[in-house]
């Protein structure tokens, strides 16, 4: 017998909470650059294909580069990059959660980052035009004075950049620690980002990061003795990612927008 929604929605409440608070714990360290912490026997290229492929045929609503390596409709960009540093001043996931589920843990989102206590950061430390590249590094945060520093050891980014648009050229693997989940990480695999800088730099619009939880994690992570995939279950979310080519989708898409606003990296790192 299927449970009702308020039986359902009243058993969740901790994990809201646990998902919320996600990204403002360090990233787990043992994951340090773009898909060396992909799980073993987990082909993520398919993700790209299906999940992060941002302007390369994947849908995004991205200008074609002129000959310069400006945007059509944006100019040349930011003169440049390296040195400066970002922080989330907006987060919005619409997957997997949806609905008022969703809402409740977007409200918080809003409510944490608003209050100084949940802090995602993305520096850049190398803007090669020649190439139309940047080296980056994208993380959690907490504040250090009146700068920003990353809590832990941040996730290295590769990205393309043509003007203002720039989007990763690889994906990433992140575990968001939680000690209200069992083990206490929620992973994210074939993690991407795009984005648009302003032309002064001092600001990122139309941010989008797009990722994937598979099924054979979220069985993994416990909530209150229940695994996630049970409570996914229970909330009809099925997997809708095919992350291996094989039996169908595996994986739960996982996806949000985000804005950021420049702010000073406390020593420069």
């Amino acid at each position: 017998m299927k449970e009702s929604r308020v039986a359902v929605a009243s058993r969740l409440v901790p994990f809201l909470i646990a998902v919320a608070g996600i990204a403002g714990c360090g990233m787990d360290e043992r994951y340090t650059g773009m898909g060396k912490g992909a799980l073993p026997g987990d082909p993520l290229k398919p993700v790209v294909q299906d999940v992060a492929c941002f302007c390369q045929g994947g849908g995004g609503d991205c200008p074609e580069p002129e000959a310069d390596g400006s945007s059509a409709d944006a100019g040349p960009g930011p003169s440049d990059l390296a040195g400066l540093a970002w922080r989330f001043d907006s987060l919005v996931l619409s997957a997997p959660l949806t609905g008022f589920l969703g809402q409740g843990i977007n409200d918080y989102f809003a409510k944490e980052i608003a209050q100084q206590r949940l802090h995602v950061l993305l520096a850049v430390d190398k803007d090669d035009r020649a190439t139309g590249t940047l080296e980056a590094r994208l993380g959690a945060g907490k504040a250090d004075g009146e700068a920003y520093a990353f809590d832990g050891q941040p996730s290295d980014l590769e990205c393309t950049l043509a003007g203002t648009w720039f989007e990763t050229a690889s994906e990433t693997f992140l575990a968001f620690p939680n000690e209200q989940v069992d083990p206490p990480a929620l992973p994210v695999n074939a993690l991407g980002l795009s984005g648009r800088f302003l032309v002064d730099g001092t600001a990122i619009s139309e941010g989008l990061l797009v990722g994937a939880l598979t099924v054979e994690d979220a069985k993994k992570t416990q909530i209150l003795g229940q695994s996630l995939y049970d409570t996914l279950t229970a909330m009809e979310v099925v997997p809708d990612v095919d992350t291996d080519g094989k039996d169908g989708p595996d994986a739960y898409r996982f996806e949000g927008t985000w804005t950021a606003s420049v702010v000073s990296l406390a020593g420069g790192k």
